[in-house]
């Protein structure tokens, strides 16, 4: 959850809506929201990973469950962090109509748009498959290094897919933002971004992803460190269906569901392709617990073996002497 307790964030919020504003809260946003008391009285929805929380800190908001985004008047809030698109499209739908949204929509490739209405969503609970979170983060020391190439004029969405999907609760790598020597780098609508390294100064990196669509029709993006790169935005679509897919094919299905299933995005209708489950992680700690039993047991029995050593030896008689 983010921090609910910065009195500036929480008075500006209570004065844009005293003022009027119509306020959108996004993902656990609506806990902060829920904090400056603008939800109140309101029917309201978050992450379905922190609904339990808010519904006991915040019983005055009316907390839904199985929606994308509730439009509850002044205030409008979303479900998981990619739910914030249909939250976002549904303001500009407020503010410009359906025509203008559907464009956006389409803009940023989101299949999933739904005019008017929010789509359902399941209601999340954590189930056995899930499992997968604890074990890859038993194994987050070991997760592979990947630069993330920031080239100029890449999208926005582009760039956030991949820190936001390969790192929080799946550790598929440790993100390294990079250039191929440019200290700054704008992106399509204007951020700038400032690399962590060049690839010449980059440590020793295991995989290159880079991100962006026209980077990948160029298909121009530097060799290095013996890497080939990896163009993740290369096939149409919403800009985490690359890293999903990535994910799928270099870690694990499993692994990939779980991240779909925390940003709250329908990767149903991707295909991915990739082994359905890590047994060699799950299985060596099984197999370390079992040498571990094995060695104590062997211990054990060369220590009761020298425990009878001296009551045997008492109980042999010494030999008698003849004259």
């Amino acid at each position: 959850m983010p921090r609910t307790d910065e009195p500036a964030v929480l008075d500006f919020l209570r004065r844009q809506a005293g003022g009027g504003a119509l306020i959108l809260s996004v993902c656990v946003g609506g806990g902060v929201a829920a904090a400056a008391g603008v939800l109140d009285g309101h029917t309201a929805t978050s992450h379905w990973y922190y609904l339990d929380g808010l519904e006991k800190d915040f019983p005055e908001v009316r907390w839904q469950r199985g929606v994308r985004y509730v439009d509850d008047g002044q205030v409008i809030s979303t479900a998981g962090v990619l739910s914030g698109i249909d939250g976002t499209l549904r303001v500009i739908e407020r503010l410009a109509g359906t025509n203008v949204a559907a464009v956006a929509a389409e803009a940023v490739g989101w299949r999933h748009y739904s005019p008017g209405t929010p789509l359902p969503i399941p209601v999340q609970r954590f189930g056995a498959g899930d499992a997968i979170a604890a074990l890859n983060r038993s194994y987050r020391w070991d997760a592979p290094t990947a630069g993330v190439l920031l080239t100029e004029g890449v999208g926005e969405l582009e760039l956030a897919s991949v820190f936001v999907t390969y790192t929080e609760a799946v550790y598929a790598a440790r993100t390294l933002a990079v250039s191929s020597g440019a200290t700054t780098v704008r992106s399509r609508h204007g951020l700038t971004f400032v690399p962590r390294a060049t690839l010449a100064d980059a440590a020793q990196l295991d995989r290159l992803l880079v991100p962006g669509a026209a980077t990948a029709a160029r298909h121009d993006a530097p060799t290095t460190h013996d890497l080939r790169p990896t163009y993740l935005h290369a096939a149409p679509g919403f800009a985490s269906d690359g890293p999903l897919r990535d994910i799928a094919a270099n870690v694990d299905v499993a692994s990939t569901a779980w991240r779909a299933k925390l940003l709250e995005y329908p990767a149903g209708d991707i295909t991915l392709i990739g082994r359905g489950w890590p047994w060699e992680r799950t299985l060596r700690p099984v197999v370390l617990a079992l040498a571990g039993l094995a060695l104590l047991a062997g211990g054990l029995a060369v220590r009761r073996r020298w425990a009878r050593r001296p009551a045997q030896l008492d109980g042999h008689r010494a030999p008698t002497e003849v004259a």
